[in-house]
């Protein structure tokens, strides 16, 4: 009889414990201290009862006795200690190997026993595991290709259901960033990932369609097939990819401040038939307009190490100083924009582009640039992300970025 008991324990035990190894794993890998601590305390919780079972059957006895959960009760210390522990160098050798796989921040500092103990009474119900489940999830969908946030939202009823949460939504911060907020009964935000919308997939959809006609016309199809990034880089205007991607959220930007925001700002001098002399000078990726004045200009790069906002000062600087008599004004763009010492002698006037229009340069000057001084006026940059603390962000890094618009190359060629 003891060994059939034996066998039918050994088999229980294993039957039962599946679960809440299985809860434990998928803890960890969330990094929900608590979800871990509740799965191993529900395997034991099982697993003791078999043994008390067990060991009922071999010595005869009916039922528990008081004494036994008393006993039980004084040891229940030292088990969650023990758990405490476990807990502890589990988290920290992970957050150790994550940073050795370059993984997580290289600061992180090892874990204590208070902080076991502070997330084991934060969550006794595991809560945070649920939660992070199901913002994993999100962030698994948004990785597929071409994923747009009005496809992301269409999928997360799905989500909400399968992991009985309150509310899941992808919700846009007050920097236009997009991240998914699940609720139970904690409120958990998920981290600020890459999510192209629609407009900025079709703004740099625009910009590639122009990169690979230059392609085709340098017919260069086949040098730029043998390294795509390279070539990207090293002979396209990656500028002109930052400042597509980020024209919606600046636009968005402009109209909650009052402004009106002007892309592509740059100066073309015109000859006396019409004809444009030279290419596009003292260039400014976009300009703020608040009322009848430049407020701010912003510059968009590849990388915050390029950005100079000496430099588009300087340019707006041309925009103001230009002189209306034209010998004069030729003067000043021989000296300043240099080039043969012919090129200039045809021109007639100096015209300001924006948005593909053209102004007439004093009526630029006269209408925006007679109310504060340019050396007051606000330079900020526009660059990839990950966030840091200068000017404004992408959602997108520069791999991505950078990755995406070889894609849509890819397309157009």
């Amino acid at each position: 009889m003891a060994i059939k008991d034996l066998i039918i324990f050994f088999v229980e035990s294993a039957i039962m414990l599946i679960p809440a190894i299985t809860e434990a794993i998928l803890a960890l890998a969330a990094g929900s201290v608590a979800g871990v601590a509740k799965a191993i305390e529900m395997g034991l919780a099982r697993l003791i009862a078999l043994v008390i079972g067990l060991f009922a059957k071999l010595i005869g006895l009916g039922g528990l006795s008081k004494k036994v959960t008393a006993i039980f009760k004084k040891i229940r210390k030292r088990v969650d200690k023990a758990v405490s522990k476990l807990l502890k160098k589990a988290r920290n050798a992970g957050r150790k190997l994550m940073r050795k796989l370059g993984i997580g921040k290289k600061n992180d500092k090892k874990v204590t026993d208070k902080e076991i103990e502070k997330d084991l009474k934060d969550d006794p119900k595991g809560h945070k595991q649920t939660l992070q489940l199901a913002l994993d999830e999100v962030q698994q969908i948004r990785k597929k290709d071409n994923i747009t946030v009005e496809e992301i939202k269409e999928k997360l009823p799905k989500i909400k259901k399968k992991h009985n949460l309150k509310s899941l939504t992808l919700e846009k911060d007050n920097n236009h960033l997009y991240h998914p907020v699940a609720t139970v009964n904690p409120s958990l935000p998920g981290p600020k990932e890459v999510e192209f919308t629609e407009a900025e997939l079709q703004e740099l959809n625009k910009t590639a369609i122009l990169f690979a006609k230059q392609i085709k016309e340098k017919k260069h199809i086949e040098l730029y097939r043998k390294n795509p990034l390279k070539y990207l880089t090293g002979k396209l205007q990656t500028g002109d990819i930052v400042e597509s991607t980020a024209t919606p959220g600046l636009e968005v930007l402009a109209k909650e401040g009052g402004f009106t925001l002007l892309k592509g700002v740059h100066l073309r001098f015109v000859g006396s038939s019409g004809q444009f002399i030279g290419g596009k000078q003292a260039e400014l990726d976009f300009i703020m307009l608040g009322g009848n004045s430049v407020e701010k200009i912003v510059s968009a790069k590849l990388s915050p190490k390029q950005f100079e906002p000496k430099q588009d000062r300087k340019h707006l600087k041309h925009y103001n100083s230009i002189p209306s008599d034209l010998e004069a004004m030729r003067e000043y763009l021989k000296y300043h924009f240099g080039g043969a010492a012919n090129t200039y002698k045809s021109v007639n006037k100096v015209v300001v582009v924006i948005n593909g229009t053209q102004v007439n340069l004093d009526t630029f000057k006269t209408k925006y640039l007679t109310r504060t001084p340019i050396d007051k006026i606000i330079v900020e940059s526009v660059t990839p992300g990950p966030e840091h603390n200068q000017g404004n962000q992408l959602r997108a890094s520069k791999g991505v970025l950078l990755d995406k618009t070889i894609e849509l190359i890819n397309n157009n060629l």
